[in-house]
């Protein structure tokens, strides 16, 4: 029987979007919030850096794999996108 631990996670996977748009613009779905803003992506550096707001800014490595992409923030947290 899953935990409600692993029900969380589940539902989080599941009903998380993330889109980033041509003109400089990103829209984030997570648990029901939605967040939009602006990015800039360094391909060189493989740099993302993003702003939502008044003071809200957030920085990324972005590494493409065989499988997706992975991002990886200041704090050395990750997120794997993955193709389906």
């Amino acid at each position: 029987m899953p935990t409600a631990k692993n029900k969380k996670k589940k539902d989080l996977l599941e009903n998380t979007t993330l889109e980033f748009t041509k003109d400089g613009k990103f829209i984030s779905s997570i648990a029901g919030q939605q967040q939009t803003g602006t990015f800039t992506y360094n391909e060189k550096t493989g740099e993302l850096s993003t702003s939502s707001g008044t003071n809200q800014f957030e920085k990324f490595k972005v590494e493409w794999k065989d499988n997706g992409v992975l991002f990886t923030n200041e704090e050395e947290e990750t997120l794997l996108l993955k193709k389906q």
